[in-house]
């Protein structure tokens, strides 16, 4: 009689608790990877937004290239130190003439808070 009890296919308790800790060893570490994970998504898109706004300075430069307001000072693309801060993104950018072409070159530098 006790060898048929055995063979019934019955799960004992001791698989039981063995397969949850099993089940939540598995969960914590899903859970701990996907959390480190987020600060450096979060650090990643904010370098990407000063990106984009550092661009969108240099393609508002490029629109003000105009021969009859090139030498003004009001043009946005007279020679000079200048700096922006756009969403906590600082964006400095230094706008020199070449002497050897007449042209003059953008040299941009953006931070953004750690």
């Amino acid at each position: 009689m006790l060898k048929s009890l055995k063979n019934r296919g019955t799960v004992s308790m001791v698989e039981i608790v063995i397969t949850a800790v099993i089940f939540l060893v598995a969960a914590g570490a899903i859970i701990g990877t996907t959390s480190m994970l987020r600060p450096k998504a979060v650090q990643s898109s904010k370098e990407v937004e000063c990106m984009y706004a550092a661009k969108n300075i240099l393609s508002s430069l490029r629109f003000n290239v105009d021969a009859s307001t090139w030498d003004s000072s009001t043009n946005p693309l007279y020679p000079g130190k200048y700096s922006k801060t756009i969403d906590g993104c600082t964006i400095s950018y230094l706008i020199i003439n070449d002497a050897t072409t007449g042209a003059r070159n953008v040299y941009l530098n953006a931070t953004w808070p750690d």
